[in-house]
């Protein structure tokens, strides 16, 4: 069965369904669960640490967008972190890894994820950038993971804030990317 690295981030911020989206999953598939702080260097660490001790063939780093904003998945993660000073005004940039490259590619299937939920009724996009925070960091993390570990896929889906009545909806949405991502891990593992 593959093993599905699922993470979000602590439901400390307004809009945020990502940790429950987590908590809903968990159980339903062989999933290993992980909720991330909201802090950038944190995130990455712990990502890091928890995909090097359970060797998922799969990482979905959660994230989220606005209320009115569509799905958003991600293509790629940048090398960049934004140093907040306060009151929207950043102090510097620095470099995620120093030695690493300015930015890496998905390797989620994100144009057969945006096609099947689009084809759903879902309002999708592809995206290529998750900000230059935490959920970025978060996501370029696990495309550092995916690139020294042939054969496992990674990547980032970005959820909008819904009520208690549209939860179901997003969670539906997860897990057909879910299973877009299981279809590549099972195509690689059973060549023709």
């Amino acid at each position: 069965m593959t093993r599905i690295m699922l993470a979000g981030f602590d439901a400390k911020a307004d809009g945020n369904i990502t940790q429950k989206l987590v908590e809903a999953l968990d159980g339903r598939h062989e999933v290993v669960p992980l909720i991330l702080p909201q802090e950038a260097q944190g995130a990455r660490a712990l990502l890091k640490e928890v995909a090097d001790n359970t060797a998922p063939d799969i990482i979905v780093t959660l994230g989220f967008v606005g209320a009115e904003q569509p799905i958003a998945v991600e293509r790629l993660g940048v090398n960049l972190l934004d140093v907040a000073q306060g009151d929207d005004q950043y102090a510097s940039a620095e470099l995620l890894d120093a030695d690493g490259p300015t930015a890496r590619l998905a390797t989620l299937p994100w144009r057969d994820i945006v096609h099947q939920l689009s084809g759903e009724g879902y309002a999708v996009r592809a995206s290529l950038s998750a900000e230059a925070e935490f959920q970025n960091a978060a996501l370029y993390a696990a495309l550092e993971y995916t690139h020294d570990h042939e054969g496992t896929i990674g990547g980032m889906i970005r959820f909008p804030s819904v009520g208690e009545d549209e939860f179901e909806g997003q969670l539906r949405a997860l897990e057909i990317a879910l299973y877009e991502a299981d279809r590549v891990i099972w195509a690689a593992n059973h060549p023709e």
